[in-house]
């Protein structure tokens, strides 16, 4: 049933369970991510974006090497609902047939901000159970700042791309 010591019982199912399930969301936004960096080169945040791509992809290792110390197994059909999600977000009418929409990107990017703000939830549920799952506090605290500098990026390039998402495209 739980971990560690009595005081500290964590639920392995149920931590099995929340972590699969941030895995799946982090999953998909890795693909989100990294599809954004790769397809918006014109945008002027396409840079923002590079390094945003960099970081999602380093934390979904993290939460995976994370799953990978205290034993808890990945379930790979969580994954790929994951992708399956992302893949379906995509399939939305942007108004256009041939070409971007300007309001794309926008969209995309507040699906990305929903994304990180649940890995800063994930760090920030995790980090009064360190003991109990013999984790290093502090390193959660570290992703946690990580996951907030993160939104801060993120709230830049949203406030560039809104300011031609109901226009001409983004440059």
């Amino acid at each position: 049933m739980g971990l560690n010591s009595e005081e500290d019982l964590v639920d392995t199912k149920l931590l099995t369970i929340y972590l699969n399930d941030h895995l799946a969301g982090a999953t998909g936004a890795v693909n989100r991510i990294s599809r954004m960096a790769s397809s918006y080169t014109d945008l002027s945040v396409h840079p923002q974006l590079v390094h945003l791509s960099v970081q999602v992809r380093e934390d979904v290792d993290a939460l995976v090497a994370l799953m990978r110390q205290i034993g808890v197994d990945r379930r790979r059909g969580t994954q790929t609902v994951g992708r399956a999600g992302e893949l379906a977000g995509r399939l939305k009418l942007n108004g256009r047939l041939r070409s971007r929409s300007p309001l794309t990107p926008l969209v995309e990017i507040e699906a990305l901000r929903s994304g990180v703000l649940g890995k800063l939830s994930l760090w920030q549920t995790l980090h009064p159970h360190a003991h109990a799952l013999a984790l290093d506090a502090t390193h959660l605290v570290t992703l946690q700042d990580r996951a907030r500098a993160q939104l801060q990026v993120i709230q830049e390039c949203h406030g560039a791309l809104s300011r031609s998402a109901f226009g001409e495209p983004a440059g």
